[in-house]
């Protein structure tokens, strides 16, 4: 439902809060802090396209971390994020979903 969909970029943006105040790095903190507004844009524009992904990246991040393999949540994240920037490039023109 649309409605639904209308919600996911403010949990996106506290999902990404929640890792960062969980990982206590200042740094990942005040980047993220800044990049809010941006990831949110993003993540709105492509949210048919992006979101199941999204989510199942969100999924193999925490587990890493919950297994306690750096490497690996570093490598989760940095996928995330590639993925992310390669959906929103792939196409400029507005996701269905967002439109009025």
């Amino acid at each position: 439902a649309t409605g639904d969909l209308a919600e996911l970029p403010a949990l996106n943006t506290r999902f990404h809060e929640l890792l960062a105040e969980s990982a206590g790095n200042e740094l990942l903190a005040a980047t993220l802090d800044r990049l809010a507004y941006v990831i949110r844009w993003i993540y709105a524009a492509r949210i048919t396209m992006r979101s199941v992904d999204s989510w199942h990246e969100h999924s193999r991040i925490v587990d890493a971390i919950a297994a306690g393999d750096t490497a690996l949540a570093e490598h989760q994240a940095r996928a995330h994020i590639a993925n992310a920037a390669a959906a929103f490039f792939t196409d400029l023109e507005p996701d269905p979903a967002t439109e009025p």
